[in-house]
């Protein structure tokens, strides 16, 4: 961790990071299925109800605690058997660790009981003041104009760091709603994130990024459709913490320029952040509350006119696509950065238009009801098990859209 890891010796760079994967990995390998049982045995599930849930049985919703299991026993088997990697206990890896526990338990008591908007914004806004307290905030003494006066500089830095990292575990959460889409996209970010590590040198960060990939990779084996274990509040709000506590341990030295360093996060993290913008200000424009409850996001869209697992492959090559953009970034000069931060930016308003347009030009509506949209959707059914060994059951699909020709 920025303040109070270190890596001396960096000889052993290849084994501890090779290790840094692979521990989490099997032990999330061993956990995940092992806290399904005992969630189904607890009646821990989460349950289809034909609508915003388009699953077909019960499913085990706390996967986040695997994943979370899997990162502790990663990092204490790394802090074990590597002498070079040291942990200081000071104020700041304290209230690291404490809001690591608080997303996890608020965000697993949100999946058993439902812990409600407003709660769960008191519960992300602790977080974002406890790594405030931490020392972990948005650097802003590069832009002169702000003045050199902390304090000034802390009007404008301590608002932007509380509405990142409310913003992160909102998005991360908002992207939940396909099997396996968050946790692959998470997983992406913390690719490169690790890889942007690296380049920095700080080995140590690079260490706790691969931690998150080892776990997400493992419970991507039971969460890739048709998933078998859902992540939870508990994974998604788990996640977008060590997303921002990781973006935001990226030092200064991303770049050269203090305007592309602030930059490389928000492209890194392109995709949740462009689907939270638009969720909200789809809710506004419908004089909704931001916080109401849709199934129109960017994952629920691609879904309705083409098999989920394709449209979660389409959306990894996104997350892919914006994490390059990122790394691509630090790596040349201030005029090329902005002109990939433009093309991206460009790409992605293209790729939102196409698809509102596809929705213009096709009426998707849910006749479930219909004998006609039962046998279209029953022929679909088993075209997609013929040509595209498709796991869902007609039954499941019955529940899906009907896409028809607008008159």
């Amino acid at each position: 961790m920025k303040r109070h890891l270190t890596v001396p010796h960096p000889g052993d760079v290849l084994n501890m990071l090779l290790a840094a994967f692979l521990v989490p990995f099997f032990s999330a390998l061993l956990h995940v299925p092992l806290v399904g049982r005992v969630a189904r045995k607890k009646n821990w599930v989460d349950n289809p109800d034909g609508g915003r849930k388009m699953h077909e049985h019960p499913t085990p919703n706390i996967g986040g605690i695997a994943i979370a299991i899997s990162f502790g026993v990663g990092f204490l088997a790394l802090l074990l058997v590597n002498d070079d990697l040291t942990v200081v206990p000071n104020r700041s890896s304290i209230l690291v660790f404490v809001g690591a526990l608080v997303v996890i338990f608020a965000g697993f008591y949100d999946d058993l009981f439902q812990l409600g908007f407003k709660k769960k914004f008191l519960v992300q806004s602790t977080v974002a003041y406890l790594l405030l307290h931490a020392g972990y905030h948005i650097e802003l003494e590069p832009f002169l104009f702000l003045g050199t006066d902390p304090y000034q500089q802390a009007l404008y830095s301590i608002p932007l760091t509380i509405i990142w990292i409310v913003g992160i575990l909102n998005a991360v959460n908002l992207l939940d709603g396909l099997d396996g889409l968050a946790a692959g996209v998470c997983l992406i970010a913390f690719s490169c994130l690790a890889v942007l590590f690296v380049l920095q040198g700080n080995l140590a960060m690079a260490a706790i990024a691969l931690l998150m990939v080892g776990g997400l990779l493992a419970f991507l084996v039971f969460n890739y459709t048709p998933a078998s274990i859902f992540m939870g509040d508990s994974g998604s709000l788990f996640l977008g913490y060590m997303l921002v506590f990781c973006t935001l341990s990226l030092r200064d030295t991303v770049h050269v320029n203090p305007l592309v360093t602030l930059l490389v996060p928000v492209i890194l993290l392109g995709l949740p952040i462009l689907d939270t913008c638009l969720c909200i200000l789809r809710r506004l424009l419908a004089k909704k509350s931001p916080f109401y409850p849709d199934h129109d996001h960017i994952h629920h869209r691609l879904s309705r006119l083409l098999p989920r697992h394709r449209a979660v492959i389409i959306l990894y090559g996104v997350a892919l696509w914006f994490g390059l953009a990122a790394i691509l970034m630090t790596r040349v000069n201030s005029f090329v950065g902005f002109v990939i931060v433009s093309l991206t930016l460009f790409m992605a308003y293209m790729g939102i238009r196409l698809l509102d347009e596809i929705h213009r030009t096709y009426r998707i509506t849910g006749a479930r009801s219909s004998d006609s949209a039962v046998d279209e959707i029953a022929t679909m059914s088993e075209e997609n098990n013929r040509y595209e060994d498709q796991s869902y059951s007609t039954a499941e699909l019955n529940q899906d859209f009907v896409i028809e020709q607008r008159d």
